[in-house]
C-alpha cells in the first residue's frame, strides 16, 4: 500500500535528483548571449594555461562589454547577457594515458553533447587532437578555435583549416630570432647545440626548425640533437666548451626530467648542469634557467584567441590562421651569471629579475648622506673662516684655514674632486691618485674628469657635472676607469662649489663599491642555487615570514593541490587541520 509517509520520502528522493543534476550540469548562461566552451590540454596549475587563460579572459570580457552593452543612438542601456566561457582541464600533462581520454571522452558526452555552443576555444596540442577526433559527436555545430598550433605538420595543418567553420592561432617559435640574439650576444661562439624532441613524425615546429636554420647564414655551427630522455641531454650539455651555447627547443619534458608536471622542468634542470649559455623559446622557460630568446607567449595565444572568437559571436568570418610574434625576454640573472651587458639587448627587451640596486632602492637615502657628509665638510671650513676672520681677518689664517681643509681631504679614504666651471680637474687627493694610476703632475691644466669615467657612462656623468654646475647637488652609480684602461663601479657624489655667492665648479667624492657588487653578485649566485635545488628537490620546501609563505617549490605545492602562485601568500593555518594547529603553532 502507498503510505503518506511513502510520497514524502519519494519527494526527497525527486528532489536530491533534481539538486544533484543541476550540481554536476555546467552551468547556463542566458541563451541570448554567446555560450563559449574553452578546452586546455593541461591542468589548471600549468604556467603556460595560466597565461593562456588570463590572455583571453582580458581581451574576450572587454570586447564583449563594448560589443554587447549599451544601446546605439544613445538610448538606455540593457543588462549584458553572462558571457562567461564554460572552462575544461584535460591535464593531459599529468594523465595522458588512453583509459583516462575515455573517462573525458564520456566527461564532455554528459556535459555538452547537444548543448548549443557557438565556439570551442582549444589550447595547445593534446586537447586539439582529441577536439579534432571527436567535434562530430561534441561540437558538430560550434565554431573550432584553436591556439597554441604546432603539432601537425604543414600538410595536415592545411586540411584542418580548410574545413567549415575553423580557425586558430599558429604558434610559431622564432626559432631564427633567437639564434640571431645568439650570434650577436656571443660573437666568438663556434657551436649552437639545438635540443629538440625526438618525435616519430615531424610537427609544425621541427619544420620551422629544419627552415629557418637552412634560411639564415653567417652564424656559427647549428648541431642539432634529438632527445630521448633526460639522461642523453644532460649528458651532452655537460660535455661543452666555453666555446658553445645551447637552444633548448624542447616542447615536452624527456623522459626522467625531474618531477615533468610542468613544462618548464627539463629547462631547469638542462641549464643547471650547463656551463654555458642556455637560450629558450618560449616564455615559461624564462625564469627557469635560461638567458632569453625571441620567446612566444601563452598570454599572446590567449589573446589572439579571443579577438577571433569576439570575430565569431559577432557573425565576422575570421581569417584562417593567425600568426603571433614573438618576444624578445631575458632572465637578468643569467646576464649576470655570463657577464653579458644589458646595453646589448635588442631595443624595447622584457627583463625579469630586474631587481633594482641597493643604489636605487635607497637613493633618497644615499643622497642626503652625501649632501650631509660634504655639507659637514664645507661646514667646517666655513665655520673654520668665519673663526678666523672673527679672530684678526688676515689672509694669512684664511690660507691657514684653506690647508686645514686640504689636509683633511687629502687624508680621506675615498677619492676627493674638484673641478673648474668647464669640467676640469683642479684638485684630486692623494687616494685618488693611487685609485685612478696617476701623479699629481699628470694633472696638467686642461685635465678633464671624463678621463676618470668609462666610455658607457660619460653622457651620463656629463649630465649630472652640467645639473651640479646649476646648484644641483646629484648622486650617480656609474663604472669609473683607471689609466690603465682597466674599469669598477663606483658612486659619485658632485656638488656645487660656491665662492661670494656665485658656482665656480664642483666638489665632489668617487665612492669605490667593487666589493659592495661582488658581495651582491655572490648573494645573487647563492640564491640562483638554492633556487635550483629546491626546484628539482623532490620534497617539500617552503619559506614563511610573518605567518606567511613567502617561498614554496613545486613539489610542495603539488602535494597541497595548489598551483605555486595560490600557495604563495597563505597562511600555515590555512593547510593544517583546526585541531592541530595549537601544537603546531609553538614551533612559529
Amino acid at each position: 500500500m502507498f503510505t503518506l509517509t511513502d510520497h514524502r520520502y519519494l519527494c526527497y528522493i525527486l528532489c536530491i535528483l533534481i539538486l544533484a543534476t543541476v550540481a554536476t550540469a555546467p552551468a547556463e548562461t542566458d541563451n541570448h548571449g554567446p555560450q563559449i566552451l574553452i578546452i586546455c590540454s593541461y591542468s589548471q596549475d600549468s604556467s603556460w594555461t595560466e597565461e593562456e587563460l588570463q590572455g583571453f579572459m582580458n581581451v574576450y570580457a572587454k570586447g564583449s562589454n563594448e560589443g554587447l552593452n549599451g544601446r546605439p543612438n544613445g538610448g538606455p542601456k540593457e543588462e549584458t547577457p553572462s558571457t562567461k566561457p564554460f572552462i575544461e582541464f584535460m591535464a593531459l600533462n599529468r594523465y595522458p594515458d588512453d583509459e583516462n581520454l575515455r573517462h573525458l571522452l564520456d566527461v564532455f558526452r554528459n556535459r555538452y553533447s547537444g548543448k548549443r555552443l557557438d565556439a570551442v576555444i582549444v589550447f595547445d596540442p593534446p586537447a586539439q587532437f582529441f577536439t579534432l577526433e571527436n567535434r562530430k559527436e561534441l561540437f558538430s555545430d560550434a565554431y573550432l578555435i584553436f591556439a597554441g598550433l604546432n603539432a601537425f605538420n604543414t600538410a595536415n595543418s592545411s586540411k584542418i583549416y580548410g574545413q567549415d567553420n575553423i580557425t586558430g592561432v599558429l604558434e610559431k617559435p622564432d626559432v631564427s630570432g633567437t639564434l640571431e640574439i645568439m650570434r650577436t650576444l656571443h660573437p666568438n661562439a663556434r657551436e649552437v647545440l639545438v635540443l629538440l624532441d625526438n618525435a616519430k613524425n615531424k610537427n609544425a615546429l621541427q619544420e620551422s626548425l629544419d627552415e629557418q636554420i637552412t634560411s639564415v647564414s653567417n652564424r656559427p655551427g647549428i648541431r642539432v640533437l634529438k632527445i630521448a630522455n633526460m639522461s642523453q641531454a644532460l649528458h651532452a650539455v655537460r660535455g661543452l666548451n666555453n666555446s658553445s651555447l645551447v637552444l633548448c627547443a624542447l616542447q615536452d619534458n624527456p623522459e626522467g626530467a625531474t618531477n615533468g608536471t610542468q613544462l618548464w622542468d627539463a629547462t631547469q634542470q638542462i641549464s643547471s648542469q650547463s656551463s654555458v649559455p642556455v637560450y629558450g623559446l618560449w616564455d615559461f622557460q624564462l625564469g627557469h634557467g635560461i638567458v632569453g630568446g625571441m620567446l612566444q607567449s601563452g598570454q599572446a595565444q590567449g589573446e589572439n584567441a579571443a579577438a577571433l572568437a569576439l570575430k565569431v559571436t559577432k557573425g565576422e568570418k575570421p581569417p584562417a590562421v593567425q600568426n603571433t610574434s614573438a618576444t624578445p625576454a631575458f632572465d637578468l640573472q643569467q646576464l649576470k651569471r655570463f657577464g653579458i651587458d644589458e646595453q646589448q639587448l635588442p631595443k624595447n627587451s622584457l627583463v625579469i629579475n630586474n631587481r633594482p640596486t641597493v643604489f636605487e632602492q635607497n637613493n633618497s637615502l644615499i643622497l642626503s648622506l652625501a649632501t650631509m657628509l660634504l655639507s659637514i665638510v664645507l661646514g667646517l671650513v666655513i665655520i673654520s673662516a668665519l673663526n678666523i676672520r672673527q679672530r684678526s681677518g688676515t689672509q694669512k689664517e684664511l690660507k691657514e684655514s684653506e690647508r686645514k681643509y686640504r689636509e683633511l681631504a687629502v687624508q680621506l679614504p675615498q677619492t676627493v674632486f674638484e673641478l673648474d666651471s668647464l669640467g676640469n680637474v683642479v684638485f684630486l687627493n692623494q687616494f685618488g691618485l693611487q685609485i685612478f694610476g696617476y701623479r699629481l703632475e699628470d694633472l696638467s691644466p686642461g685635465f678633464s674628469v671624463q678621463r676618470f669615467v668609462a666610455l658607457e657612462d660619460k653622457e651620463r656623468f656629463e649630465r649630472d657635472i652640467t645639473q651640479a654646475l646649476q646648484g644641483q647637488a646629484q648622486v650617480l652609480e656609474c663604472r669609473l676607469q683607471k689609466r690603465d684602461g682597466s674599469t669598477f663601479p663606483a658612486i659619485a657624489y658632485s656638488m656645487p662649489l660656491v665662492k661670494d655667492g656665485k658656482t665656480v665648479g664642483v666638489r665632489g667624492i668617487f665612492l669605490d663599491i667593487s666589493e659592495r657588487k661582488r658581495t651582491e653578485q655572490a648573494l645573487l649566485e647563492s640564491e640562483h642555487k638554492f633556487r635550483s635545488l629546491a626546484e628539482q628537490s623532490p620534497v617539500g620546501i617552503y619559506i614563511i615570514q610573518d605567518m606567511s609563505f613567502k617561498y614554496v617549490n613545486p613539489k610542495l605545492a603539488e602535494i597541497f593541490g595548489y598551483s605555486v602562485a595560490d600557495f604563495t601568500g597563505l597562511s600555515p593555518k590555512d593547510i593544517i587541520l583546526l585541531q592541530d594547529w595549537q601544537n603546531v603553532e609553538e614551533s612559529f
